[in-house]
């Protein structure tokens, strides 16, 4: 990139958008200058099932990286080309299918290609635009209220009390909570004003939503590295991990995260979109959560359980809800032991 006119030649055109969005103008005109190229391009593949481990695997379909611009929540294909190296423009990503589990997942990807544009300023701005909006409200007093009476609520607002009511059974009087990828943290913001003695964390490595969710929600308990299997934290009751899994290329190093933080009688949380339900199969590669390599894998309620119990996990409760579906795990009594 050369020097500060190119950089203020890429946001121009953005301009008048980002100066009436939160004076976004001046930060990314700071953040373009700094913003780091990304450290590892070699790439990496999966030779078996990342859920099941089965080697029964084969091609389904293979998508262009910038589909993700059908997607409002997403980043344009011009601003797409303006973030991408050229030489990464034209990739074109395999998915295959488990024939064991029915999972989807990525073949074949480059290391660092999707952290460097998720935390790119262009791609950011534009999340902060559509997303932070629509699906991550500004959580207060009347919303609070609205959601525990069960008040006329939108779809985004009725998903959240859904997981409410499936999270605060599982809490007592001061237990321990982590949202695992909390984003800006409306769910754990939402929880923690229904269960103000219970302690909430929020995790999130994400720059743009950290920085957010710090300014929005600064009496939570903020978690900004990455879980690993070696705890720097106090084990916790629960660990609720909302729309994260699929965007994970190392299931097992997660996974394996998540059980050192988790206590022997704690409860694990998922949801994610389903593979199973009839949409995948009617909308093909046109369904939403096809993003590649965003998503590195599409889950099926078998793959996860098949993932979950090569660590140890047992599922004790789980539901479909629209085009996701959540599953409720405990370590078994032989892995707690």
């Amino acid at each position: 990139m050369r020097a500060k006119d190119s950089i203020e030649e890429k946001i121009f055109v953005y301009s008048e958008i980002f100066q009436a969005e939160r004076g976004l103008y001046n930060q990314l005109l700071r953040d373009m200058s700094v913003h780091q190229e990304p450290k590892d391009m070699s790439r990496t593949d999966h030779n078996s099932c990342p859920c099941c481990k089965s080697l029964q695997i084969s091609y389904s379909f293979s998508l262009p990286y910038f589909k993700v611009h059908k997607f409002k929540w997403g980043t344009s294909e011009e601003n797409y080309r303006r973030i991408v190296k050229k030489e990464h423009q034209g990739a074109v990503f395999d998915v295959v299918s488990c024939r064991e589990c029915r999972a989807f997942f990525v073949k074949e990807t480059y290391k660092d290609l999707v952290s460097y544009v998720e935390s790119h300023p262009i791609y950011r701005s534009e999340t902060i635009r559509h997303w932070f909006d629509q699906s991550h409200f500004l959580v207060t007093e009347d919303v609070c209220r609205r959601i525990a009476v069960n008040e006329t609520l939108s779809p985004v607002e009725a998903r959240y009390r859904q997981h409410l009511n499936r999270v605060t059974p599982l809490l007592k009087q001061e237990s321990r909570f982590m949202d695992v990828g909390a984003n800006v943290g409306t769910f754990a913001a939402l929880l923690a004003a229904q269960r103000p003695h219970t302690v909430v964390h929020a995790c999130e490595t994400n720059p743009a939503f950290l920085v957010e969710g710090q300014t929005r929600y600064p009496h939570l308990i903020w978690v900004d590295e990455p879980l690993t299997n070696r705890a720097k934290l106090e084990p916790f009751d629960v660990l609720y991990v909302s729309h994260v899994i699929e965007h994970i290329w190392d299931l097992d190093g997660f996974v394996e995260a998540l059980l050192a933080h988790l206590r022997p009688d704690g409860y694990l949380m998922v949801a994610t979109p389903d593979g199973d339900h009839p949409s995948a199969k009617r909308d093909g590669t046109d369904w939403w959560a096809y993003i590649v390599p965003h998503h590195c894998q599409v889950l099926t309620l078998l793959s996860l359980d098949r993932l979950m119990v090569r660590h140890g996990l047992q599922r004790i409760d789980h539901a479909t809800e629209g085009e996701e579906f959540w599953a409720l795990y405990q370590p078994t009594p032989n892995t707690a032991s």
